[in-house]
């Protein structure tokens, strides 16, 4: 079997085609999606060493003419006996050959050394196109469900490595992180919340809550239902609060801490609790875990 017969291609070819066939073998043969299935396992090793071959022009031009030559077919043994007896006296020569042939072994072992750290070179420094393959496998399972919580995090933990392994990626997840975080971070005021305490008077501009990656969307869905209740309890929880906590440097991190509470006391969860693993954060979190004021708070006496 031939490395085009391996990735299930002709030998023409293009390199977008090569890519695509490994790509759609792999998600198919890929250890990780058939974790108690050998056969799987050598599949996809033979599936990476041809796309190796056929991925490098030099390397699949040097395995095209080792194809089109083909095996050396032996002569046969009759021809060979003729040719004993007609040079019986030849043992010079045939030292003479054995030597070359000794030779042309040995330089044919350094080629096939040298080309193997060539090869594994080149695939060292382009991981690339496993990795994102891998990621994209990673995604799935957590995507699919069904997984212990101890698989989970063993896929989390190989996300980190590849990521880390691959700076190109690395780049690109912190992006897709920074997107992610944004979609489940929920805008509760839509006008700035003023409260009249006993000697003065609390102005918030904005706020913002930020939920955790465990079912977010359904939270954040609760949160847009709930939000005249939750501005309401909110309201009560600041306003039992004394007025002087909330000068000063400590006055954000205060009403941050009330906020937090007593959200949590209306929809269930805590922010230490631990939740399944997500693509993003492992352990997962559940419900609102952090506040943020983007435009500070004010405290005006009167």
């Amino acid at each position: 079997m031939t490395h085009y017969d391996t990735l299930e291609i002709s030998r023409q070819a293009s390199p977008e085609v090569i890519r695509a066939a490994y790509r759609s073998l792999m998600q198919r043969f890929h250890p990780d999606r058939r974790p108690d299935d050998p056969a799987a396992a050598r599949r996809a090793a033979e599936i990476t060493v041809a796309y190796e071959v056929l991925s490098d022009p030099v390397r699949r031009a040097a395995y095209d003419r080792d194809l089109a030559i083909g095996p050396t077919t032996p002569p046969p043994p009759e021809a060979a006996t003729v040719i004993r007896r007609q040079k019986p006296a030849a043992r010079p020569t045939a030292r003479l050959s054995t030597r070359t042939s000794l030779l042309g072994g040995r330089a044919l072992l350094v080629a096939v050394v040298i080309g193997g750290v060539i090869g594994l070179a080149m695939w060292l420094a382009s991981p690339k196109a496993d990795a994102q393959t891998e990621l994209h496998s990673i995604r799935q399972a957590f995507t699919g469900g069904g997984l212990p919580e101890a698989r989970l995090r063993e896929l989390y933990a190989r996300k980190q490595a590849l990521l880390q392994a691959a700076p190109a990626l690395r780049a690109g997840a912190i992006a897709e992180a920074a997107v992610d975080l944004e979609a489940r971070t929920v805008e509760l005021l839509s006008s700035p919340l003023t409260l009249r305490l006993r000697d003065a008077e609390l102005v918030i501009p904005r706020l913002r809550i930020v939920l955790g990656s465990f079912d977010a969307d359904r939270v954040r869905a609760h949160i847009g239902r709930l939000s005249e209740p939750l501005i309401s309890d909110i309201a009560r929880s600041l306003a039992a609060a004394d007025p002087i906590l909330f000068n000063g440097k400590t006055g954000e991190t205060l009403v941050k801490e009330l906020v937090l509470s007593t959200l949590a006391n209306r929809l269930g969860g805590a922010p230490a609790d631990a939740y399944p693993s997500t693509y993003f954060e492992s352990p997962g979190r559940y419900g609102p875990i952090e506040v943020l004021l983007p435009e500070g708070l004010t405290v005006r006496a009167g």
